[in-house]
């Protein structure tokens, strides 16, 4: 699907958003947090990427005690356990579902870190387009290098069970989660990169 100047959410999703399934939580943290894949909040969230999916928080909550070498009396630290994992703090900006664009949600002014570890793959791809759930993999695994060639020369990875692509700026990566059809799965969510770590 083209991407145009003006895309804009499809009108059934302003007038009734469309219901997702839960998404499959691996941390409950924070405490109270929303699902990842939520369309309801209208302000921006942050969720977290731990070889699994937190759930999401309010930007104006803040950082929730993500950082490198939280501390360990931490709600972070408690709820998701160190091991051999990397961090992503990242910033949700649009859900794509049925291969239409549900919502987005503007960035806010908040300035990535350095991110050392990631050796500056983040400031050469900060926007990342995530799946909910992959339906059917092996449609994943014959289309990406074609729906890819737009926004990147870069591989998919995988890290436990989330498949991600990655684009240079925010149109490539809406024009990635477009490119898809709906049946690859049931939402596509575009994510700028706010920090990574390592966490082990």
């Amino acid at each position: 699907m083209a991407l145009t100047d003006e895309v804009k959410p499809e009108a059934w999703a302003r007038e009734s958003l469309p219901m997702l399934s839960p998404t499959a939580i691996s941390y409950d943290f924070p405490a109270g947090g929303l699902d990842p894949f939520d369309l309801q909040e209208a302000e921006t969230q942050w969720f977290v990427d731990a070889r699994g999916y937190t759930r999401a928080w309010k930007h104006s909550e803040g950082e929730r005690a993500v950082e490198y070498m939280s501390p360990t009396d931490s709600e972070f630290s408690k709820k998701i356990p160190m091991g051999y994992k990397y961090i992503r703090i990242l910033e949700k900006l649009a859900v794509v579902t049925r291969g239409l664009l549900a919502r987005e949600w503007p960035e806010t002014s908040r300035a990535p870190d350095s991110m050392p570890d990631a050796h500056g793959y983040f400031q050469k791809f900060p926007y990342l387009v995530y799946f909910k759930r992959l339906r059917e993999p092996s449609l994943y695994v014959r289309e990406w290098r074609a729906a890819a060639r737009t926004a990147t020369s870069w591989p998919p990875s995988k890290s436990g069970e989330i498949l991600t692509l990655p684009a240079e700026n925010y149109r490539a990566a809406l024009a990635l989660a477009l490119s898809f059809p709906p049946e690859t799965d049931e939402a596509i969510m575009v994510v700028r990169v706010l920090d990574h770590f390592g966490y082990h």
